[in-house]
């Protein structure tokens, strides 16, 4: 079953990024090209959200040996939020009232990303439970600690919205990549790919906060 819902879940992301391409108008003068440079933007915008709730989902649900049908409810629930992205992505491209179109397109992806954040804290409590792992709960604070910034940030953005939009699709755009980049650094050393179990990772992750607390102590 986990091998099924991984394949739906890598051809749900394929498609969905294959509908973002078919959104982009081809333009047919040069007095078109402006607007085809910013549905450009907005694909590249969507694509790297897209990939980013990708490279999450596979740090977490991509470890795991087995899932329960509660976690395995909140991925489908997850990728039918990802299904929605092409649409409010062209809504983004169509609609004339740009705070109201980035308002839904930021409120769908701060959905997303809540849905499977509470989906891979899930799979990381339930097999960091079955490896008995002594630090879990530090790890799992550190999950959540993590999450609550990022959930304060997305708040902080969508109130921007409404006085300066045009700065905030940057920001949509920025998020994601920040996010990929801190993990890499909270796990340095490690593969990105998926090729640790969950306590190989928590140990990587804990190990590396370990030797940042030491520095910074011997420094002090």
């Amino acid at each position: 079953m986990k091998g099924k819902l991984d394949a739906l879940s890598d051809a749900i992301i394929a498609i969905a990024i294959t509908v973002l391409v078919l959104e982009i108008n081809t333009p047919t003068s040069m007095d078109d090209m402006g607007e085809f440079a910013k549905e450009i933007f907005l694909f590249a915008q969507s694509f790297v959200v897209i990939a980013n709730f990708w490279f999450e989902r596979s740090q977490f649900f991509g470890r795991s040996k087995r899932i329960s049908f509660s976690i395995l409810s909140i991925d489908l629930l997850a990728h039918l939020g990802i299904c929605l992205i092409p649409l409010f992505t062209k809504f983004l491209f169509n609609f004339e009232n740009r705070v109201v179109s980035l308002l839904a397109y930021g409120i769908l992806i701060a959905i997303i990303s809540v849905i499977f954040d509470i989906e891979n804290y899930f799979v990381l409590k339930q097999s960091l439970t079955e490896a008995e792992y002594e630090r879990k709960d530090e790890m799992l604070i550190l999950f959540r600690k993590f999450h609550i910034r990022s959930y304060l940030t997305s708040v902080i953005i969508l109130s921007l919205t409404f006085f300066i939009p045009q700065i905030v699709m940057y920001l949509y755009l920025a998020i994601p990549m920040t996010k990929f980049f801190s993990r890499l650094g909270a796990g340095k050393g490690r593969s990105i790919f998926v090729d640790e179990n969950l306590v190989e990772f928590s140990d990587k992750v804990l190990g590396r906060i370990d030797e940042e607390r030491i520095k910074r102590n011997l420094t002090e």
